[in-house]
């Protein structure tokens, strides 16, 4: 069990903010149920803003995985139907559980009163998703690229001057697919051709209602080759980029665990900040690592996950928590530690450093786990250390110190690392120290020489 990290740093946290806010500093949050009247989801956004909040992520605000396209064919029962145009209907319900409605009147209401307020509205869109089977050649074959503009998308205006090469997401033995028991979608390979396709699948769409830029969500590392894969992600938020920003919009990317890091995509432009989603201590040691003097980096840490939070959502639920087994789920959080309590060490912690911590979101509530329709209200101590923090978050990028000072968690990590390689030498030295023994009681007698037989493994 972790001991869990009480760094409080020392400071204060994002200033009030009532009125116009600027869109280039303030903190990161979130809507993410849309059944409501405009006049509460405007609230909210006021709520919102009033303490410093200024970039909105909007989830799950869209109908389906398709975009613009809605001529697929449903090939699963977890599917849905194609609704030509439904952006521009009363109503539509979510891609997911496609249980909670999604009023167009309250989504436009909360977009115009974030433009208002000079803030930034972000439209949360998964890159690797749609509902066409047959993007990369037919679902059932064992084609993996393919043009969709073949066969697929035939009576659709071209999107490139050259046909798109768009590939399946395979692991190393299986076609990715994004489902649970209710829904699933397939998932395809990262590519600027991809980027390409997904632009122009979403960007009519998203600038016609408003928003200020795109949130390219993943699913994390899947494809059998990392490295392929890292270099896919970055050819697809490249290729995107011009035609982001042609709309007049700006784009983010979800970088989960801090995985397919480039610090260029930040220092050029090409993507707004960081943004990632962590899953455990160390990936969340490598996030502030790899986001080091990058102001306004958003981090996604979820405190209330079995993998990288608590069990008490406030202190008087903690009996609910007391049997042991409740507590062994959560590996990474001591007994009796709140939600509450790791939300502000974690909020304290990224204003530190001049980054931002996605939590706050549908008014003054609060995320528990990743599943963002899911909140829960703040409590009055974390509403009152949001609303009167003071961090220092003009995004302005610049390279890394150069003179040799370094926080806590860059301390940690170097501490890491130098026990990491220190048990690695000691383990290297005591094989070969195993080995000289064995050679030495080896009997002096020759063996028959032995053959080898080699084997090719199946590709």
């Amino acid at each position: 069990m972790r001991t869990l990290h009480l760094a409080w740093m020392g400071g204060n946290l994002g200033a009030a903010v009532a009125g116009h806010v600027a869109n280039t500093s303030g903190q990161y949050g979130f809507l993410s149920y849309f059944a409501v009247a405009p006049t509460e989801i405007i609230n909210q956004v006021d709520d919102m803003m009033d303490v410093g909040i200024v970039d909105i992520q909007f989830y799950d605000w869209f109908d389906n995985y398709a975009g613009q396209y809605q001529t697929y064919i449903r090939h699963d029962v977890r599917g849905k139907d194609p609704q030509p145009e439904w952006w521009r209907k009363d109503t539509w319900t979510d891609p997911w559980d496609s249980h909670t409605m999604v009023r167009r009147d309250t989504l436009t209401a909360a977009l115009d009163r974030i433009r208002a307020r000079g803030g930034r509205s972000w439209a949360y869109l998964q890159a690797v998703g749609s509902e066409y089977w047959d993007l990369a050649g037919p679902p059932n074959s064992k084609l993996s690229c393919a043009n969709p503009f073949d066969s697929v998308l035939q009576n659709a205006v071209p999107i490139a001057a050259s046909p798109l090469n768009i590939c399946k997401l395979r692991n190393h033995t299986n076609w990715v697919f994004h489902e649970s028991p209710q829904r699933a979608f397939p998932a395809y390979f990262m590519s600027a051709d991809l980027g390409v396709y997904q632009s122009h699948a979403w960007i009519p769409i998203v600038k016609e209602l408003g928003f200020s830029g795109i949130h390219w969500d993943t699913l994390g590392v899947k494809a059998a080759s990392y490295y392929a894969e890292s270099s896919g992600v970055q050819a697809f938020v490249r290729s995107s980029k011009p035609l982001v920003a042609a709309a007049g919009l700006q784009q983010t990317l979800n970088q989960v665990d801090a995985h397919w890091w480039d610090r260029d995509l930040f220092l050029s432009g090409i993507l707004a900040f960081p943004y990632s989603e962590v899953w455990g201590p160390f990936h969340e040691v490598m996030f502030w690592q790899q986001a080091a003097g990058l102001k306004g980096a958003v981090i996604a840490n979820y405190p209330g996950t079995k993998l990288n939070g608590c069990c008490c959502i406030t202190e008087t639920d903690c009996h609910l928590c007391a049997d042991a087994t409740m507590f062994a789920k959560y590996e990474n959080c001591p007994a009796n530690v709140t939600q509450d309590h790791l939300l502000q060490v974690r909020w304290k912690e990224a204003c530190s450093t001049g980054a931002r911590y996605i939590v706050v979101g549908n008014g003054l509530r609060r995320l528990v786990t990743e599943f963002f329709p899911w909140t829960v209200p703040l409590s009055k101590e974390s509403l009152e250390l949001i609303s009167t923090s003071n961090c220092n978050l003009i995004v302005n990028y610049s390279p890394l110190p150069v003179d040799g000072s370094s926080s806590s968690i860059h301390k940690k990590l170097v501490l890491v690392v130098s026990l990491f390689i220190l048990a690695s030498i000691c383990m290297i030295a005591y094989f070969f120290f195993c080995l000289a023994e064995r050679v030495k009681t080896e009997p002096t007698e020759k063996k028959p020489a032995q053959t080898v037989t080699e084997l090719s493994a199946p590709v």
